[in-house]
């Protein structure tokens, strides 16, 4: 799938933005986020990416090397800090690699599936790490690594320590990847955000309900509309009252109209009794 459709990251970089503190690392995939929004609704323009410049925050081992605090303090993290991620990536990497390997498959189909879930992946790890840790106990076997202070040495036996390490990385690398679903602002999408699929995996067109089927006739509702504006308009209609206020069949209380005080005289009229 093309990286140039789009993955709501308006919405996602909102989200972080709104949660972060400036200088963070959570600020900085909230600016990026958003730099790719803004690359991607200038898509077809006649602007390049390249005339328009945008800096966001710097990636966090630039801002450990970084340092005012003299010649000696720049000197110390320029040794010590790559020692450090160093190590992070000797005992971590598998784990990160797992679980940036997970969110970038669920990355790749994320306009067909929506929002993305963080919830599950932490669940999954919590079951793996707790059926792992129950069969280690039960097996009675140690961890297959130990340390002998003197004369100094680390044993490892590889039958016990390397399913116990890819137990430990497969575990940490489900919470990083529900980690990563969380960081990058999935929570923002709303549900429902993907379009629904017109055809299915064979390429056929899907069949559309009885209930969710449209009427295309241009007479489609007119029948209907007719009848109910002619039920609106009778009940809209003023009610005509009669003018005679007693019945012709009773000649002792009917009087005719002409006789009502009450009733508009007219000027030939007023003319006709004058005379």
């Amino acid at each position: 799938m093309s990286s140039a459709v789009s993955r709501w990251e308006k919405e996602r970089s909102a989200w972080i933005m709104g949660r972060s503190r400036p200088g963070t690392s959570a600020r900085r995939r909230a600016e990026l986020l958003g730099r790719r929004a803004r690359r991607l609704s200038r898509g077809g323009t006649s602007v390049a990416e390249t005339s328009l410049h945008e800096d966001v925050t710097p990636s966090l081992l630039r801002r450990m090397l970084a340092s005012n605090d003299g010649a000696g303090e720049q000197l110390a993290r320029l040794v010590f800090v790559p020692v450090l991620f160093a190590l992070f990536w000797l005992i971590a990497g598998p784990a990160v690699a797992i679980g940036a390997g997970l969110y970038y498959l669920r990355w790749q189909r994320a306009p067909k599936i929506g929002r993305l879930l963080d919830w599950p992946w932490f669940l999954a790890g919590a079951a793996v790490g707790v059926t792992g840790a129950v069969l280690w106990y039960l097996s009675g076997v140690g961890p297959g690594l130990w340390f002998v202070p003197w004369p100094m040495a680390v044993h490892v036996y590889l039958p016990i320590f390397v399913p116990t390490y890819l137990w430990a990385q497969v575990t940490a690398g489900l919470f990083i990847t529900g980690w990563l679903v969380h960081s990058n602002g999935w929570a923002a999408v709303p549900k429902g955000a993907a379009p629904k699929p017109e055809k299915d995996a064979n390429g056929e067109w899907l069949k559309v309900a009885e209930k969710d089927k449209v009427r295309l006739s241009a007479l489609s509702g007119a029948v209907g509309e007719r009848a109910t504006s002619t039920q609106q308009t009778e009940s809209e209609a003023p009610k005509k009252l009669s003018l005679a206020t007693q019945s012709e069949s009773d000649p002792e209380t009917y009087r005719p109209v002409f006789n009502d005080p009450e009733a508009p005289v007219f000027a030939d009229e007023d003319e006709g009794l004058e005379g």
